[in-house]
């Protein structure tokens, strides 16, 4: 079910509070809530009913649900619509939980970042710049050249 695939591998069993809160935070109450059965709603093992951007969101609240100091998403709104992408923009960004842990966001939607406090530009696995979004606009290297792209996404052709 959604509550025993969010809640898995917890030591101690959660209240159905924090399943929720976990699930809204990631953007994945919104489709739970509205099935017959809500979170009893068996999903099976690997989710095969789900589209790619709901197991992304149930897969973001498993890891919410540990109130992690540290959170590392990479490509987490690689299968998200544009409306699931702003959820996770939310939480990034303007979520109350964001003062409590640092994020690690490795993506290649360049648009995702442009709110972070520190960005690392890597090509070929070097990091190659480093700064604020609007510093490296001001630097006009390749990180400036890739988000003035059409589509400003970053992401290589």
């Amino acid at each position: 079910s959604f509550k025993e695939n969010i809640a898995y591998g917890l030591v101690q069993k959660p209240t159905m509070e924090d399943i929720t809160a976990a699930a809204v935070e990631s953007g994945a109450h919104g489709f739970i809530s509205v099935l017959p059965q809500g979170y009893d709603t068996e999903v099976g093992e690997t989710g095969g009913q789900l589209s790619g951007g709901q197991r992304q969101r149930v897969a973001l609240a498993r890891a919410l649900i540990r109130k992690p100091c540290v959170l590392i998403l990479d490509d987490a709104t690689s299968a998200l619509d544009i409306n699931s992408q702003s959820c996770v923009e939310q939480l990034l960004y303007k979520s109350p939980e964001r003062c409590s842990r640092s994020v690690l966001l490795i993506t290649q939607r360049l648009s995702l970042v442009k709110q972070a406090h520190h960005i690392l530009f890597l090509e070929g696995g070097t990091i190659t710049e480093a700064g604020t979004h609007q510093q490296l606009m001001a630097n006009k290297g390749r990180y400036c050249t890739m988000v003035q792209a059409p589509g400003g996404s970053g992401a290589p052709e």
